[in-house]
């Protein structure tokens, strides 16, 4: 039988619930499971996931899956590879991974092939939490397996190192996009900040020409980066309106949504990543494409995207020289840096198909 280890960060707003833990003990009797926690630390890196990690392989974990977000899944797979690379557990990157769609945006869950729930079963009362459905799932499929049994699929990741930090992830991104999530941190950093931020970007819009103050807040999201941006070696220029470079065809599980970015399609089953940028693009243009650009998950059909000046290309190598401190992204999390940034394909890891 299929030995399932659950590693959880219990900093995360959804852990922090009452009882959201004990929820997935209680929800997972019946099988086996070995459950493993980080440390509560205030600013955890991959190392906080180091030990956890190394305990559950030493039990005999077959499959993880990651109860976080995205920022706590891109620690746990950083210390998968770093225990690899270290020599402390042989192989650590062929084991597979799912997540348990513990956090806010979760982005990674759609490299698990994790399906969101139905709107009903997310605001009905009573009905069993995002972490505990997506856990009853895994175990209703592969609960009583073996391992020769399970199905799964390489996926590449982008490995992002500026002075001494880096970072595993799906998506990066300067501009536009860390503009928004320095936005959404500051301003509490949940379903309602987004929908509250939409909200009032649709009223500056409408107030653009008259109000001083809607002006000033849109300038704001719409401020440039300012950096020398090269992919693989061809300089493409020193201000962008934005730049986002992926590896995975991007979802967002988000509240009672599920979008999937459709711009960015073909990128699953390649070493190599997209890379979306455009140095001059006006605000109207964004708002103009947002049909196109997002779609509800099920029974979308992908569209064109027309935005004036935007240049997308594959690639295997960005580098992003700042001109000054300035934000970038990776996948859900928003971090500053005056350093130079390289973003480069690393991998592959194995993730489960539930």
């Amino acid at each position: 039988m299929l030995t399932l280890g659950v590693i959880s960060n219990p900093c995360s707003k959804r852990n922090k619930r009452r009882n959201a833990l004990i929820e997935l003990y209680e929800g997972a009797m019946n099988y086996k499971v070995i459950f493993v926690e980080a440390d509560k630390v205030s600013n955890p890196d991959f190392r906080t996931y180091v030990e956890p990690l190394r305990k559950g392989f030493d039990l005999g974990v077959d499959v993880w899956a990651i109860n976080s977000g995205d920022g706590g899944q891109a620690l746990v797979e950083q210390a998968i590879f770093h225990l690899e690379k270290e020599g402390i557990v042989s192989n650590a990157t062929e084991t597979p991974i799912s997540n348990l769609l513990g956090g806010t945006a979760n982005i990674r869950a759609t490299a698990a092939y994790l399906e969101g729930r139905s709107l009903i079963d997310r605001v009905v009362p009573g009905s069993p939490s995002t972490s505990l459905d997506a856990l009853r799932k895994l175990l209703n499929r592969y609960g009583d397996f073996g391992t020769e049994q399970l199905e799964t699929v390489d996926r590449y990741l982008m490995q992002v190192k500026t002075g001494d930090r880096e970072h595993v992830g799906f998506g990066f991104g300067i501009g536009l996009i860390p503009n928004f999530y320095d936005y959404y941190n500051k301003h509490g950093a949940t379903h309602m900040t987004v929908f509250g931020l939409i909200s009032a970007g649709l009223g500056a819009l409408a107030t653009y020409y008259v109000n001083p103050g809607s002006r000033k807040f849109i300038d704001s999201l719409f401020e440039k980066a300012q950096a020398d941006v090269y992919v693989d070696g061809v300089h493409m220029g020193d201000s962008f309106t934005f730049l986002v470079a992926n590896s995975l065809d991007l979802e967002v599980d988000f509240g009672p949504l599920h979008f999937k970015v459709k711009d960015s399609m073909g990128t699953n089953d390649r070493v190599d990543f997209r890379c979306n940028l455009s140095e001059d693009t006006d605000i109207k243009d964004i708002i103009g494409q947002l049909g196109n650009l997002f779609g509800v998950k099920k029974g979308f059909e992908p569209k064109p995207c027309s935005i004036e000046n935007l240049v997308t290309r594959d690639a295997n190598e960005i580098r992003v020289v700042p001109k000054s401190e300035m934000g970038y992204l990776v996948d859900g999390e928003c971090f500053r840096t005056d350093e130079s940034i390289s973003v480069t394909p690393i991998g592959p890891l194995k993730y489960l198909r539930v």
